[in-house]
């Protein structure tokens, strides 16, 4: 493209100069060199002819654009047309003042197309400055006619004639080949403080084409990359769970936006869909800048693990977003608004905050680098590419106003790059982390199962070691039941009795606390309240303590302030507490002291509570140890003068049963000052209806019941024959020798050597233990119950097993009665009087004439009797077999013995414990019972009657009769 001289005004001058030709020819020849270089200077100076001679080049055009400064509103185009106001326009460097803002002005310029390739007319692209926000240009065709076509930054996109792409004022012109064409243009400025600016690029269609074409495929490019990061981010996100991917997803959401704003791409996909009526709110896509600035700041946070790695700038970052960046963006906005997007206003906001993000930046790659981890080694790389970008875009945004976003661009590939490998080595540790986790998790979850393991071989431990006291605490019944039974046969000696009657006593406590802990650990100790008046009850538990403080020269005194109070308690729970507590206190309390019980009833957060205190002037408790007396086997005097005081047990029972009911317990104390122990239970009416308890103050420290029976020395031959089974020597002796003056005694010392034994001897009475060896008293006592041959014998289970399930056990299995270590000697005794007088009953009743006769059939109203015991079977058994051979006079106790399984001594012994007869007897008893039955018929004489119950003599049979009945047949049938 060129610029010539211009021949309308040459041919202007020439034509105003010719009339004067004929009379000053030779002046005119003379002056003719001169002229014509006052015409070349003139055309030169007043041409606006632009002439295309290049189609690949852009130019931009200036110079050749005249001006009309200051128009008219009435201006219409075809003034400028017919050329009524050429003179008007000046050239755009001889204006003195820029443009006014919000008015129209007009320009105009003459092209010519002289390319030498051209056809009959090429198109060209006229490209404006993007302050201009309303454009029209006008060109006239052949007719004369003025063709319009609109362009301009706020013109909406479906006015524009010509729109290859939205973002850019572009024309279109159709220029004839080697002709000139006059361009009008009529533009404005509406942006506050900004002047119009008319300058604009020529370029060829197919030259501006096809760079076009290369920046959508280079800006393809680059969105295409910038998306393909984006979604492979955002698929890590969901698989992976890392935030870190999730705001550099952001991070590129908000780099792709920015980019697709300053290139107009997004206008171009959408045309006519977004903003499309008004071009001018595109521009607030912009603040996606400070989006760039808030995601790649977040991103960091999370990326490097910013408030862990350096809190303090994870805390300035935070700052830096709420304090500038957000109130940048506001600021922009309102720029935006209120000056009609004058980018020069709004552009210093937005390079002003890029520059304090990218010292921010600068600054935090220091300490970043200072710190050695290597993922802010990323972060440091891709900083320096990114920052020099934008640091190159800023210089090139404040040289020239087209904004050119190629360094951005470069810098923006390079940092994703980067940060892409960063995630990736991020990735990959966080992958470490998790397998390092894992392995963590797997050791913990192998120790734990370690430490569970060892949890349960300890509790089974415990349960062994329970099970293990248990056990030996009831071995320990055994010998102390020898200890204070054979205190009783010591003659005189009345203070060493005491002595030993009272130190088995308190033996006998310690077990029975230890049989209570072993309880509470197995959870087998159940609360069983009933409804009554504790008062009196605390006060007979505090009585039976009197004799002891009396011992002491110590004053017990008891203090009620209600004179009643009927609520829940467990009795057998109660007295464990006062009794440890009151024991204690006499344990520590000196001659003389003084020790005080208080009943008192206190109300805490509406529920109202029993306390019971119990106060002393003893020794008191050190207070480095007071937390801990509470404490199973620990002893608060294990070092002073009370060593041989306590065991630890009492107040450790004392407070699981305390809280077993609901309460607490507490200490209190100074040492050398006395002690206070305070119990409080919760006051409730819920158990059974009240009760009245019958109780009678007892001693504490009871002595072993004393043997006031009178003894008999019956002839040893009639002496009943007691077996006694029983593991320990020692018990078995001290129970012979109770009952060898009365009984006949045989010892077995295991439970089979005592069914042996029971079988063969078949005793009048059984007195078995339940801990045994072979079999327990239990099997023992099922066994013999079960067995015809010995069903018969009373049985006695004498054992330290004292639970109430083991009771009901014993009696289950067919035990007569029950009795736990220690025994007292005349209960013992009077448990085998009663069961004696029991056999005696059994006997008389067996002897009955209606003993005779099977159990009848009853009828279907009338009420079911009770089944027939084993015994009761054995008796009509032998009845049965009497009554079938009643008239044999040869039936004998062999035929007896033979059609029951027993020996002769077996059936003798138990016919003798059942009917006190012998099996003599027995057949002749039921012989002359038939007999007066058939006496009361009449059908039979005496004698005939005789031999029809096996009597082989009537005489014998009367004799008989006589000494059977005490009176003759012949009354009896009188």
């Amino acid at each position: 493209m060129g610029k010539h001289k211009s021949k309308t005004t040459s041919h202007r001058i020439i034509r105003r100069i010719l009339p004067s030709y004929g009379t000053h020819g030779f002046t005119f020849s003379m002056c003719l060199p001169l002229l014509f270089i006052v015409c070349f200077s003139l055309s030169n100076a007043f041409s606006n002819t632009y002439f295309v001679h290049d189609k690949n080049t852009v130019l931009t055009v200036s110079k050749e654009l005249e001006i009309y400064p200051d128009v008219p509103s009435s201006l219409v185009v075809e003034q400028l047309i017919n050329g009524q106001l050429d003179d008007r326009f000046k050239s755009l460097g001889s204006l003195n003042a820029p443009l006014s803002t919000h008015a129209y002005h007009w320009a105009k310029i003459n092209l010519s197309n002289q390319l030498p390739e051209a056809d009959i007319s090429d198109d060209f692209v006229m490209e404006f400055s993007l302050i201009l926000t309303d454009i029209e240009i006008f060109t006239v065709d052949e007719e004369g006619n003025a063709i319009r076509s609109k362009a301009g930054f706020f013109t909406p996109f479906q006015e524009r004639s010509f729109r290859p792409t939205h973002k850019r004022n572009l024309v279109r012109v159709s220029l004839p080949k080697g002709a000139l064409m006059d361009v009008y243009i009529k533009a404005k400025s509406d942006r506050y403080w900004l002047p119009p600016k008319f300058d604009f690029k020529l370029s060829h269609a197919d030259h501006f084409n096809n760079q076009l074409k290369n920046q959508k495929q280079a800006n393809g490019i680059f969105v295409g990359f910038i998306i393909m990061i984006l979604i492979y981010n955002l698929f890590l996100f969901v698989f992976n769970k890392d935030r870190a991917s999730a705001y550099y997803s952001f991070y590129l959401t908000s780099i792709l936006l920015f980019a697709l704003y300053n290139t107009g791409d997004l206008f171009d996909w959408f045309d006519e869909g977004i903003f499309a009526n008004d071009p001018r709110r595109t521009y607030f896509l912009k603040i996606s800048v400070y989006l760039f600035h808030i995601s790649y700041l977040t991103f960091l946070r999370v990326f490097l693990r910013l408030p862990s790695l350096l809190p303090v700038w994870d805390k300035i970052f935070k700052r830096f977003i709420l304090w500038f960046v957000i109130p940048a963006a506001c600021l922009e906005v309102t720029a935006m608004i209120f000056t009609q997007f004058n980018y020069n206003v709004v552009d210093t906001v937005t390079v002003g905050s890029t520059i304090a993000f990218l010292i921010l930046s600068i600054l935090f790659l220091f300490p970043l680098y200072r710190t050695g981890d290597r993922k802010g080694f990323f972060i440091i790389g891709g900083f320096i590419f990114m920052g020099l970008g934008i640091f190159l875009t800023i210089i090139a945004r404040v040289q020239s106003i087209e904004f050119s976003a190629f360094f951005f661009k470069v810098g923006t590939i390079l940092e994703i790059i980067i940060f892409s490998l960063g995630l990736a080595f991020r990735q990959r540790e966080t992958e470490k982390h998790r397998q390092h986790v894992a392995f963590e998790l797997e050791k913990s979850q192998i120790l734990q199962n370690q430490k569970e393991l060892e949890a349960r071989q300890l509790e089974e431990l415990d349960q062994l070691k329970t099970a293990f006291y248990t056990n030996i605490t009831h071995e320990f019944r055994t010998p102390l039941t020898v200890i204070m039974g054979m205190v009783d046969a010591i003659k005189g000696h009345e203070k060493e009795k005491e002595l030993i009657q009272r130190n088995s006593y308190n033996l006998l406590q310690l077990i029975n606390q230890l049989l209570d802990l072993s309880k509470l650990d197995a959870g087998r100790a159940p609360v069983r309240l009933i409804q009554a008046d504790i008062i009196p009850f605390l006060q007979y538990l505090t009585e039976s303590f009197y004799s002891l403080a009396k011992e002491k020269r110590i004053n017990l005194t008891l203090t009620s302030e209600p004179e009643q109070l009927v609520m829940d308690f467990d009795e057998t729970k109660i007295q464990h507490i006062a009794n440890n507590l009151l024991s204690n206190a006499l344990k520590f309390t000196p001659e003389g002291g003084e020790i005080n019980l208080i009943i008192a009833q206190e109300v805490n957060n509406d529920q109202p509570f029993l306390k019971i205190k119990v106060t002393d002037n003893g020794v008191g408790i050190p207070s480095v140890k007071l937390p801990h007396i509470f404490n199973r086997f620990y002893q608060a005097h294990a070092r002073d003068k009370h060593t041989n005081e306590g065991t630890g047990i009492g107040l450790a029972l004392t407070k699981e049963m305390t809280e077993l009911l609901g309460g607490t317990i507490r200490a209190e104390s100074r040492e050398g000052h006395g002690s206070t122990f305070i119990v409080l239970l919760p006051v409730s009416n819920q158990a059974d209806s009240p009760v009245k308890l019958t109780i009678s103050p007892q001693p504490i420290h009871p002595s072993a019941d004393q043997d006031d029976l009178t003894e008999e020395a019956p002839d040893a031959a009639e002496k009943p024959i007691v077996l006694v089974i029983e593991d320990s020597r020692d018990v078995a002796t001290y129970i012979k020798s109770i009952l060898s003056k009365k009984h006949a005694v045989l010892l077995a010392t295991n439970g089979q050597d005592g069914i042996d034994q029971a079988v063969e001897t078949t005793p009048d009475l059984i007195i078995t233990d339940v801990m045994m060896p072979h079999k327990n008293g239990f099997e023992v006592t099922r066994h013999l119950k079960q067995d015809q041959r010995t069903s018969h014998i009373p049985i006695i289970m004498l054992t330290a097993k004292a639970s109430d399930e083991d009771r009901m056990d014993g009696l289950r299995s067919g035990a007569d009665a029950y009795l736990k270590k220690p025994f007292v000697k005349a209960e013992l005794l009077v448990r085998i009087d009663n069961l004696m007088r029991l056999k005696k009953e059994i006997q008389q009743r067996y002897n009955q004439p209606h003993s005779l006769q099977p159990t009848p059939k009853l009828a279907p109203d009338e009420p079911v009797m009770p089944e027939p015991s084993i015994d009761d079977l054995f008796i009509q058994q032998l009845q049965a077999i009497v009554h079938a051979r009643i008239e044999d006079a040869n039936l004998s106790i062999s035929d007896l013995c033979a059609a029951t399984g027993l020996s002769h001594s077996q059936l003798y012994r138990k016919l003798k414990a059942l009917t006190n007869k012998t099996p003599i007897h027995f057949i002749r008893a039921q012989r002359l019972l038939r007999a007066q039955e058939l006496l009361a018929d009449r059908k039979f004489n005496i004698s005939e009657i005789a031999y029809q119950v096996g009597f082989n003599d009537p005489n014998y049979f009367s004799r008989m009769f006589v000494q059977e009945f005490g009176h003759s047949p012949s009354e009896s049938r009188r």
